[in-house]
């Protein structure tokens, strides 16, 4: 009988003890800010893919603008093309076009949609192969300095799916089990 105590009293000091360190792990996400946001935009190589049009990263509840000053660079036929918003950003207002100005969480990003959104400005479509989104915090446990990938998110089409007039302007992105593994296509 004295052996069932003493068990039962250790199981109990361990989960004391256990308890209060998972719980530091886990951050309520509506405390969790967001810090940066990083779009990988990949267009297929078939005739007329590439597009001048203003492209859109919805999370978190608001939409931010896929735009580098170097527009040589963006959506053209068989490019892959990174944008970073926030931290280290290279998109044009990077102070007003951040997560942080806007003071996204973890949980406005899992309460709403995600998703690439062409501006309808009567431009010619895009053929779209591969979207991925990684969602980074600053993070209070176990953080790096590049922070922690909190979510992400990706679409992939083999074919290409074309976006604009005549076919729709919103790609839904999903999010993936694993943050820490890289999307299909990577």
């Amino acid at each position: 009988m004295r052996s069932k105590i003493i068990g039962v009293s250790v199981s109990l000091v361990l989960v004391a003890v256990i308890a209060p360190l998972v719980a530091a792990q886990s951050p309520d996400p509506r405390t969790v800010i967001i810090t940066q946001l990083v779009v990988r935009l990949r267009t297929t190589n078939i005739a007329n893919a590439d597009t001048n049009a203003t492209v859109l990263l919805g999370v978190g509840g608001r939409e931010f603008n896929l735009d580098i000053p170097d527009q040589t660079q963006e959506l053209r036929r068989n490019t892959v093309i990174i944008y970073q918003i926030g931290r280290d950003s290279n998109v044009i207002n990077p102070e007003d076009n951040s997560p942080e100005a806007a003071a996204i969480t973890l949980f406005d990003v899992n309460s709403n949609s995600t998703y690439i959104r062409m501006r309808d400005t009567g431009s010619n479509a895009w053929n779209v192969q591969q979207a991925d989104l990684v969602v980074v915090s600053s993070g209070s446990v176990a953080s790096s300095p590049q922070g922690i990938f909190e979510a992400r998110f990706c679409y992939l089409a083999l074919g290409g799916l074309w976006l604009g007039p005549g076919y729709g302007f919103r790609l839904p992105l999903k999010e993936k089990d694993n943050p820490g593994v890289p999307c299909p296509g990577d």
